[in-house]
């Protein structure tokens, strides 16, 4: 059994061992593991060299459930950042 550190070596480890299966489809659009590795680095290191982000910040990801969302989400854990929950309470259907 594999251990790890933090999460994003967790997510780092899954994208890697299923690399070219899909991760998500949502609305007709679909994403490797491998895209969404891909994808989430680049935006990782935009937050980390053109935001003003810092380690450790919070920020609000105001998505639908659509592919996007874990790509963002997964790019902030590896910028350090703190993802906030801005929707709690609410059911799923009602945040659609």
């Amino acid at each position: 059994m594999n251990t790890h550190d933090n999460l994003t070596q967790l997510i780092d480890q899954t994208c890697q061992t299923y690399a070219e299966l899909p991760a998500y489809n949502s609305a007709g659009k679909t994403l490797t593991y491998s895209q969404i590795e891909q994808q989430s680095r680049y935006l990782a290191q935009w937050f980390q060299q053109q935001s003003n982000l810092k380690v450790g910040d919070r920020i609000a990801i105001q998505l639908p459930n659509i592919v996007d969302y874990p790509v963002v989400t997964y790019a902030a854990f590896r910028a350090g950042l703190i993802v906030v929950n801005t929707i709690y309470g609410l059911s799923p259907i009602a945040r659609q």
